[in-house]
């Protein structure tokens, strides 16, 4: 889609430069003390998982195949008291082995801005991460990342909104009006930067403030989760290269099927997973519930909210990954603490899941606010 030239002008002086970092003066973490978690789901009743259950994984290169690995982006860390700084950004590469574990683990150079990220995606080996108005990005080698932490400013709306990386193109919903636009956003790898695309007449369909977002393939959900008792109203849309994104459209509301518990997800764990090819669903974990529901590859439209088995402990704000055959929950805040434990289930053919294990395996520290991928 063409851009007027005095808009074009705009924008560039509005992105500036890309700016690159290298490794700098990172200090040296040292591997932190397990903590002692009590009824966290990091320990405790969960069985540990047999290490031939992970037969879906990809073996090493002495059979030919290539190596699978594990890339872990990790944002909030427990501290000895109030005066430590809980924010982090470790980024941590693991090789999954024949029997769907991820070993080997390795620290890759740290992210450039610590706390909390907002949004993610992976697109044609460089992955993206947004954390307050900037966005980093780094090439995907071989065994890590191929280069340095590269960052730049996206152009950002003139009124308050929340923003979706889906690949390399960048969503920002101005939230709080019903006329509010959508601005969205290409990134061009010659410029290293996100160049503004401006579609006519694209406006959000209503207020959104309180939306959590996750994406499945070309599908982006929007969960909202306003206030004590959220409403939990689902919507859907799919990214469209020409559009931009195409119109919400609601479906099955976010509920606990037995009517036990409130699903509340600004904490929550969520993930889109293709368990099976052309079978995905969409995963809510949070304290101890876990329940899933059945996408629809066409239409992404989803199927009822079903109850997994629960986890056999408290545990939000967990990673979320698939590989080895199983879904994966990757460290996450306890009852009382961070926890480096890997909880996995696998999917059966009928889409449920089951019991969670524990994986013989953990992350290198104790963290939460992780995103992984493997690749």
């Amino acid at each position: 889609m063409r851009i007027s030239r005095i808009f074009a002008l705009v924008a560039t002086a509005a992105i500036g430069c890309a700016v690159q970092f290298g490794p700098g003066d990172y200090a040296d973490v040292q591997r932190s003390e397990r903590p002692d978690a009590g009824t966290d789901a990091s320990s405790g009743d969960a069985h540990t998982g047999d290490e031939n259950n992970g037969d879906d994984a990809s073996t090493g290169d002495e059979d030919g195949r290539p190596k699978q690995h594990l890339f872990v982006y990790a944002a909030e860390r427990d501290t000895e008291d109030d005066t430590d700084d809980p924010h982090t950004s470790d980024v941590w590469l693991a090789t999954i082995d024949d029997s769907g574990e991820a070993k080997d683990w390795q620290r890759l150079q740290q992210g450039v801005f610590p706390g909390a990220f907002t949004t993610w995606s992976v697109d044609k080996g460089r992955v993206f991460v947004m954390t307050g108005e900037f966005v980093q990005h780094a090439p995907l080698g071989p065994s890590g990342l191929g280069g340095f932490w590269q960052v730049t400013r996206p152009v950002r709306p003139p009124a308050p909104g929340f923003s979706v990386l889906v690949g390399a193109r960048l969503f920002t919903f101005e939230v709080e009006r019903e006329d509010g636009r959508i601005w969205i956003s290409q990134f061009v790898a010659e410029e290293g930067a996100f160049i503004p695309v401006v579609p006519p007449s694209m406006t959000v369909p209503f207020p959104m403030p309180w939306m959590r977002t996750v994406t499945y393939k070309d599908f982006v959900y929007f969960i909202d989760g306003n206030g004590p008792e959220p409403p939990n109203r689902v919507y859907v849309a799919r990214v469209d290269p020409t559009v931009g994104i195409g119109p919400l459209t609601e479906t099955e509301r976010l509920a606990d099927p037995a009517g036990l518990s409130t699903p509340h997800v600004l904490s929550a764990t969520l993930c889109g997973v293709e368990f099976a090819p052309g079978q995905g669903r969409l995963i809510y974990a949070s304290q101890q519930l876990v329940v899933t529901s059945a996408i629809d590859e066409e239409t992404g439209m989803l199927g009822p909210w079903e109850r997994a088995p629960m986890l056999p402990g408290r545990l939000t704000d967990a990673g979320c990954v698939f590989y080895g055959g199983h879904v994966h929950l990757l460290g996450g805040l306890g009852a009382s603490s961070r926890t480096d434990r890997i909880l996995r289930a696998r999917f059966g053919p009928d889409g449920k899941l089951s019991e969670w294990e524990i994986s013989k395996e953990r992350l290198p520290m104790p963290r939460s606010h992780i995103f992984a991928f493997v690749y």
